[in-house]
């Protein structure tokens, strides 16, 4: 098999894919509820800032999780 279509390439593609399709998904609840959003990239990269503030200061990953929600 060929090293592009490699497992661990597939299972990269799956891990950097799900906050995205996750973010689509809410576009979409968000959109049927007839409130159009278009600060998901935003929300997503705040959510990320907060958790790695969070998990720096506190040097706990589950109170970075906290911070990040």
């Amino acid at each position: 098999m060929s090293t592009v279509l490699s497992l661990a390439f597939l299972v990269q593609i799956l891990r950097i894919s799900v906050p995205y399709a996750l973010a689509a998904l809410g576009g979409t609840a968000c959109e049927r509820g007839g409130v159009p959003n278009i600060g998901l990239e935003g929300i997503l990269l705040g959510g990320a800032f907060g958790f790695v503030l969070g998990a720096h200061l506190t040097g706990d990953p589950w109170t970075g999780v906290a911070s990040g929600v």
